[in-house]
């Protein structure tokens, strides 16, 4: 299925400037490796050496942290968005 992956501003340079991209993909995780295969700088950012997302980033489904669902294997329904986001530190 389609859907929108929303990029902060960081990583839009990386995406030709674009905002959102569409992939298609039945997962959260897939739908990132979709994003990664379009625009491979992307990737060299989002993941660590260990290919995990780097604590810089935040993955939300539509107006929720994937790390309180299925994390990477949480499932895309239609009309579904995943934003990353970056994390903000701070006191």
């Amino acid at each position: 299925m389609i859907t929108q992956v929303i990029l902060p501003g960081p990583l839009r340079r990386f995406a030709d400037g674009e905002n959102t991209v569409a992939v298609e993909a039945e997962t959260v995780g897939e739908a990132l490796g979709e994003l990664v295969k379009k625009y491979e700088e992307i990737g060299e950012r989002l993941y660590d050496e260990n290919g995990e997302i780097r604590k810089a980033f935040n993955i939300f489904l539509n107006d929720e942290s994937v790390g309180s669902l299925a994390g990477l294997n949480t499932c895309i329904k239609e009309g579904d968005e995943v934003s990353v986001l970056v994390a903000l530190a701070g006191g």
